[in-house]
């Protein structure tokens, strides 16, 4: 049986702040160690981090020694650091571009509105069906088991992450395409390391759409992730909406028949240190939109709220997004040349310096730990919201029930007063 999860995780998303998604093509440990080292400093103990795709498996059929000796190095760092580390196989979808190896494309040209790279050129093809495609599920499993054979028993190891929001690269074409690439993907890790736990980095559209559902995951993952920004959804209430990310996890345990989930994604970006909130404009995958720059107290007084409200609905967790802002050297390559918002994300500043965001995780970190959020919060979960939701009602039509749900959650929260 897989290992147990711990009942509340307290972590951080990875990628380092002066490579970001550059990391593996210029893998430096010594960088590594030194970064690992603050996060272990600073509190937490779980990291998450991503294996950028086109270096792991750059043909089809290879799949990189190097970089899964470099991947066992990461994981090293994490163990000597005292790091519990869930590395993210699959990533083509990260930071507003779609970045994939040029063997998953077809011959027909894109009409998309998201950029597409490539060996740092953009692409202007329609992807294949990896979920269904014979092919393309072979290569997907290949390296699926290569990368948990390398891993498999590492001491830091804590679970692997199938892949973050691949269905915004694409959403499966029914059902069953869905359950075949759940199936093919986590029978290959199992079949390299049995007892490793495996979860979905799952973000609203798995909410929004029945592609890759709540319950069809529930069927193969050992515990369930969940990302959440409100500033993506029009449902929420603003893109600084506490509740959106506390309400997130709750209808998701609902439609898994009442498992606990992990806030694997939250966060916000922030104004330059000493700058008030203000609106820039910014790409969101192709379209120009408003994007909110929050100012740091204001960020920190989000998070204070998100974390409470993670911690009294019985959330399996926190994972911040993400661990720093990156380095203006990166501005002009992508995706920060295209989606300014992503520079600034971090809980820690470009320069290596903790943003009052920080101190909060910390602080919040110390008393979990240490028991005193008992008497603060209550027990974990003393404040769980009931979300009673039928899963097959709610997927005949998942926008419109994304957003009866929420309305139903807030006056749970906050009932009218009579």
């Amino acid at each position: 049986m897989p290992a147990q999860v711990p009942a509340f995780q307290l972590g951080v998303n990875y990628w380092p702040r002066r490579k970001a998604m550059y990391w593996w093509k210029q893998f430096d440990g010594v960088e590594v160690d030194e970064e690992f080292a603050q996060i272990a400093g600073w509190g937490p103990q779980h990291v998450r981090f991503f294996l950028l795709w086109e270096d792991f498996q750059p043909e089809e059929n290879f799949v990189s020694a190097r970089q899964l000796n470099n991947l066992v190095t990461v994981l090293d760092t994490a163990a000597k650091h005292g790091l519990q580390a869930v590395p993210t196989l699959l990533v083509g979808n990260m930071s507003g571009l779609l970045w994939l190896p040029g063997w998953i494309y077809t011959d027909t040209p894109t009409h998309r509105k998201t950029f597409q790279f490539t060996d740092g050129h953009e692409v202007d093809l329609e992807v294949g069906d990896f979920y269904g495609d014979a092919r393309l599920l072979r290569a997907q499993a290949r390296l699926a088991r290569e990368a948990a054979h390398a891993t498999a028993g590492h001491p830091a190891l804590h679970s692997w992450d199938l892949a973050n929001e691949i269905d915004q690269i694409k959403v499966p074409s029914s059902p069953n395409t869905a359950w075949l690439w759940f199936q093919v993907l986590c029978g290959a890790i199992r079949s390299a390391d049995p007892t490793v736990p495996v979860t979905y980095g799952a973000h609203s559209i798995s909410l929004t759409t029945d592609g890759l559902t709540v319950p069809l995951m529930t069927q193969f993952m050992d515990y369930l992730s969940m990302h959440a920004y409100p500033m993506y959804n029009d449902a929420a209430r603003g893109p600084m909406d506490a509740e959106w990310v506390p309400f997130l996890v709750t209808l998701t345990s609902s439609l898994a028949g009442g498992q606990p989930v992990l806030m694997q994604e939250f966060g916000l970006p922030t104004a330059p240190a000493g700058t008030a909130t203000h609106t820039i404009r910014d790409n969101f995958l192709g379209t120009s939109k408003p994007q909110l720059l929050v100012s740091e107290e204001e960020g920190a007084a989000y998070y204070a709220t998100v974390l409470d409200r993670l911690w009294q609905i019985g959330a399996l967790g926190a994972v911040a997004w993400c661990y720093a802002d990156y380095a203006p050297d990166l501005w002009q390559r992508p995706p920060f040349d295209l989606t300014v918002r992503e520079r600034s994300f971090g809980l820690f500043r470009a320069d290596g310096s903790p943003k009052p965001a920080a101190d909060v995780m910390r602080r919040f970190g110390s008393e979990v730990t240490s028991g005193s959020i008992v008497q603060r919060l209550g027990d974990l979960g003393a404040g769980k919201v009931a979300l009673h939701v039928d899963p097959q009602a709610y997927y005949r039509d998942p926008e419109g029930s994304l957003t009866h749900a929420y309305a139903g959650y807030l006056d749970a929260v906050n009932p009218a007063q009579p």
